[in-house]
């Protein structure tokens, strides 16, 4: 392990930044979940936060919770309160026409409280405060930078031109919707009716929750071009990124980009993040695409 950022021994133009939230909290930008939860009582949207923390129970009292975490507990629903909350019983004498009806407009109004997470977050992320100061001087201008962040830190703070720059899942100033969510679709099995009643209105909410599903090979798609142009990257420099499983593709399409035995260095701030490495780059885990050479820089 090396102290401070690795050196670039003159390979600025082959190195690639990988950049998660943790980059812009060494800059002391107020970017953690609680901060968005925070913004959201504060603008007025008290009463989505009780409805979120509802809908989603592994997002109560993880007020302090990273945005990994964040986007786990958008896989787990509480179906039970969601049928219970926005569906009316069912009579006995509901015809097929209108227990539809019925689950039809328990189905809207869940897709208008799950519709408005991508464009409050992004309405948030526009709030943040990025006037600070650099705090690495080993950024250049002539490398590449894949970014986790909606924010402009790179683009503000260190005027890296923002060709040289993707941010994966879009950023502040985006036409698009910013991308949040979790790895892969869920199914009704995953989570066991108690009633006839409660399977069928769960096929209607699979789709509705398979809509915060990270949409990755898209973005990867959509940005094609950046990584084609990683053909000469031999050296990758990660710097407060979470490892979640969920970004696993987009750190795959980096493996099958750039030269193959190019040097990866991890940014390490506790104890902790040596197992999370660890097991992120394990051969099972990345096959056929895993890290072999790789090393950690302490930025605690």
């Amino acid at each position: 392990m090396i102290k401070g950022l690795p050196n670039f021994c003159g390979n600025e133009e082959n190195t690639l930044f990988i950049i998660g939230n943790g980059f812009d909290l060494a800059h002391g930008i107020m970017s953690k979940y609680k901060h968005f939860y925070c913004w959201l009582i504060q603008n007025g949207h008290e009463e989505l936060c009780m409805q979120l923390q509802k809908i989603f129970p592994e997002l109560d009292n993880r007020i302090d919770c990273l945005w990994n975490n964040f986007e786990s507990a958008l896989e787990k629903p509480d179906y039970h309160f969601i049928i219970q909350e926005y569906i009316p019983y069912p009579n006995d004498r509901w015809d097929e026409i209108e227990w539809n009806k019925n689950i039809q407009i328990g189905e809207n109004r869940v897709m208008e409280i799950i519709d408005k997470i991508p464009s409050l977050i992004k309405e948030w992320s526009k709030d943040i405060d990025i006037n600070v100061k650099p705090i690495f001087q080993s950024l250049s201008k002539k490398s590449k930078y894949l970014s986790f962040n909606y924010t402009l830190t790179l683009e503000n703070v260190y005027n890296i031109s923002e060709k040289n720059v993707c941010h994966i899942h879009e950023k502040t100033t985006s036409k698009s919707k910013i991308i949040v969510g979790f790895d892969s679709p869920i199914t009704i099995n995953d989570f066991p009716a108690r009633s006839i009643e409660e399977e069928r209105a769960q096929e209607k909410f699979e789709r509705i929750q398979n809509s915060l599903v990270k949409p990755k090979l898209q973005q990867i798609q959509k940005n094609k071009p950046f990584f084609s142009a990683l053909s000469n990257i031999n050296t990758v420099i990660v710097i407060g990124h979470s490892l979640s499983w969920v970004d696993l593709k987009y750190f795959s399409e980096v493996k099958r980009s750039i030269i193959n035995n190019a040097k990866w260095y991890f940014s390490i701030h506790d104890p902790e993040d040596f197992r999370r490495v660890q097991l992120f780059v394990k051969p099972a885990k990345l096959q056929p695409n895993y890290i072999q050479n790789y090393d950690f820089f302490d930025l605690s």
